[in-house]
C-alpha cells in the first residue's frame, strides 16, 4: 500500500490499524481512510471498533505509526 500510494505521489498514512479480517490506513487531515479486506467471506467491519480510531495518534491505542 505504502509502495502504492508513493508511486502514485499521494502522502502515506498517519495511523494504521490492523485487525483480523481488514487492514485500515488513515488519514487524519483529509478525513479518508481505506479498509482493506484480508478475508472475502466475512464482514471487514465485524471486529473493527470505531471508537478505537484516535482524534490524535497515542502510542497505546493499538495503532502503529506509518513511516
Amino acid at each position: 500500500m505504502r509502495e502504492l500510494l508513493a508511486n502514485a505521489g499521494m502522502p502515506a498514512p498517519d495511523d494504521i490499524l490492523h485487525g483480523s479480517r481488514a487492514t485500515v490506513f488513515l488519514w487524519y487531515d483529509t478525513k479518508a481512510l481505506v479498509l482493506v479486506d484480508l478475508d472475502d467471506d466475512a464482514d471487514p467491519f465485524a471486529d473493527l471498533d470505531v471508537t478505537r480510531l484516535p482524534l490524535e495518534p497515542a502510542a497505546d491505542d493499538g495503532f502503529i505509526e506509518a513511516a
